[in-house]
């Protein structure tokens, strides 16, 4: 079976989506950005870049009552190496688009910390 290429950097300005900012230093950036909406378009940006085009998974199902994401991406992309102890700082959003009206307030700032 074929897998379908999934549209790169679409404008999901108008679809529930979900958005995942990193911020690396925890110093109040936030230089990556993946989002990836209800249909399984993707979008990411790298200190506002659309241009960045990371290597990264999504596996997307859509049911009568609901929408899930499931995310994958090697740090490589991000940092290069993950250093012991260092924490990033995570936020997980769900925004709507302008047809639905809805946005959700995003969830409190969560850390990662990778092990030593």
């Amino acid at each position: 079976v074929l897998e379908k290429v999934r549209q790169r950097d679409a404008d999901l300005s108008r679809s529930d989506r979900i958005e995942l900012p990193l911020d690396l230093t925890r110093e109040g950036d936030t230089p990556f950005v993946f989002a990836v909406d209800c249909r399984g378009r993707l979008a990411e940006s790298c200190w506002g870049d659309r241009g960045w085009n990371p290597t990264w998974f999504v596996k997307s199902e859509v049911t009568a009552t609901r929408w899930s994401a499931e995310i994958a991406f090697p740090l490589a992309e991000l940092t290069g190496q993950p250093v012991a102890g260092k924490r990033w700082g995570v936020q997980v959003e769900r925004k709507g688009g302008t047809s639905t009206g809805q946005l959700t307030a995003p969830l409190e700032r969560t850390e990662i910390a990778f092990p030593r």
